[in-house]
């Protein structure tokens, strides 16, 4: 099912602003973490030597800007030396100042402590970018971070590659190393997220080819693999997911519930998969609902007939989760796509607790656009970042700055959240509040009724065998509830509020 809306009934635009930062060179945005004054910083890194960018240091340095809640500039920062340096992992810290995280090949400049080849390198700075302290970290071979995250004892943890195994790394509030360690098999590893999770320990989504070392189930070709660390880095379970094709996770939180969702994509419609829109050589997006033992509570395909790829999963406030990535589709769950030669729009989409799509949007013009990192603003609306390559097309409105610019688009969430056309025709509940009874009618005969609260517990299971039924809540307490409707011809989850 796919919602995209150009205007409203009303004739506004779900984009509120959209940004366009760089210079001449290449620059690109890879993650940003919204801000306590109500902006947004944002890392990525860039070889420009002019337009916004004020100095280059080397071959392509970490870029850091900040915003402010309208999106205007507030400052801009390179930081590195005269190799290649790339940011890939930012985070406002307690302190008001920035962690960021990502690879380095410098030994000058604002980088010592090389080790050759890439290292992770560490930046810590104040509120308006300058470095406090810095570390790298690495052995001979190349080593790259990918995520880092201040934990509750106000020291960091890193994780990223080292060679073809994971890494992880755990630096005390000033940087200096307190343990790390490597993970995987004898074959290839590569890197996703790393959170903190509520026990104190550790969480990190990678993808895996090995069947052997940590690795002890291997479903094909590769597969998404999930490892809870406790504090000090030792694994209490692992979990590889996929099918027989190659699978991998890019993204990975803690849910309100304890367990976890986990995003990324898959080629394969076997094994943990189902649902697969796209031919093998196509992958689609997929999200995983996992328990806090890391057993599948459930799993879906976004996307459409060709590639549908996720980079970051965030929830949101009414318990669902925000998805950023990138589609070449524009059928199934994509439409509005404003590429019409084969290249790739940024993708967001919005799904509930369970999983079903709520809404989508395609975002960018005639040439390739990726989606990086989205987060939920203090506003409740959404900010979405990465970068295209685009003139002026599409619902792109700046000009190219030269090469690949960074891209930041605000979406309003009051217009994107507004009811699916489809469930609109299709499918009706009321009265929405309501205090006891509540009537579902659809032009399918209803099979069945689930109710589930916010955190995806099912509560209720009601057989039906009409175009309309009713549920009855007055046995449940005040608060929103997820009503899924099961008719001969689809399945549809709507809210309910009770008050």
């Amino acid at each position: 099912m796919a919602l995209s809306f150009g205007l409203n009934a009303y004739g506004q635009s779900e984009i509120m602003w959209q940004k366009r930062f760089g210079g001449s060179g290449e620059d690109y945005a890879t993650a940003l973490d919204k801000t306590a004054d109500g902006g947004v910083i944002i890392a990525g890194y860039s070889s420009s030597t002019d337009g916004h960018i004020t100095e280059n240091k080397g071959a392509s340095d970490y870029w850091l800007v900040k915003l402010n809640g309208a999106g205007t500039m507030q400052w801009q920062k390179t930081l590195g030396g005269s190799g290649n340096d790339e940011a890939q992992s930012v985070q406002q810290t307690t302190d008001g100042g920035y962690i960021i995280a990502g690879y380095s090949t410098s030994n000058n400049g604002d980088v010592s402590g090389n080790n050759g080849a890439y290292d992770f390198w560490v930046a810590k700075t104040n509120s308006t970018g300058t470095i406090q302290w810095q570390k790298s970290i690495g052995a001979a071979g190349p080593q790259k971070a990918y995520s880092i995250k201040q934990t509750p004892d106000g020291g960091y943890i890193v994780g990223g590659t080292n060679g073809q195994d994971i890494h992880i790394v755990k630096l005390s509030t000033t940087g200096t190393l307190q343990w790390q360690k490597t993970y995987g098999g004898t074959s290839s590893e590569t890197f996703g997220e790393i959170n903190n999770t509520n026990d104190g320990g550790y969480i990190f989504a990678a993808y895996t080819a090995s069947n052997n070392g940590d690795v002890t189930i291997q479903h094909g070709q590769g597969d998404a693999w999930v490892v809870k660390l406790n504090n000090v880095g030792t694994i209490q379970w692992q979990k590889t997911l996929g099918g027989t094709k190659m699978d991998l996770a890019n993204s990975i939180i803690q849910t309100t519930d304890g367990g976890y969702i986990v995003a990324g994509y898959s080629y394969s419609n076997d094994g943990d998969l189902t649902g697969h829109y796209g031919t093998t050589e196509s992958p689609d997006v997929w999200l995983v609902k996992l328990n806090s033992s890391g057993t599948i509570q459930w799993q879906k395909n976004y996307g459409g007939s060709d590639l549908d790829m996720a980079h970051s999963v965030k929830k949101t406030s009414d318990g669902g989760y925000i998805v950023a990535g990138y589609t070449g589709s524009n059928d199934n769950d994509v439409s509005g796509l404003n590429n019409p030669f084969g290249l790739t729009d940024m993708w967001v989409f919005k799904a509930d607790v369970l999983g079903n799509l709520e809404w989508q949007k395609t975002l960018g013009g005639t040439n390739g656009d990726i989606a990086y990192d989205v987060v939920q603003s203090s506003d409740g609306n959404y900010i979405v970042t990465g970068h295209t390559g685009s003139p002026i097309s599409g619902n792109i409105t700046e000009a190219s700055l030269g090469g690949s610019d960074v891209w930041i688009v605000k979406l309003d969430a009051s217009i994107l959240n507004v009811n699916d056309i489809d469930t609109i025709v299709t499918l009706n509940i009321y009265p929405n509040p309501t205090s006891e009874l509540v009537f579902v009618e659809s032009k399918n005969t209803i099979t069945a009724l689930e109710l589930y609260d916010t955190q995806g517990k099912l509560l209720k299971t009601q057989k039906a065998n009409g175009k309309k039924e009713q549920l009855n809540l007055s046995s449940y307490p005040q608060g929103v509830y997820m009503v899924k409707v099961i008719t001969e011809k689809e399945v549809k989850t709507l809210k309910v509020i009770k008050k």
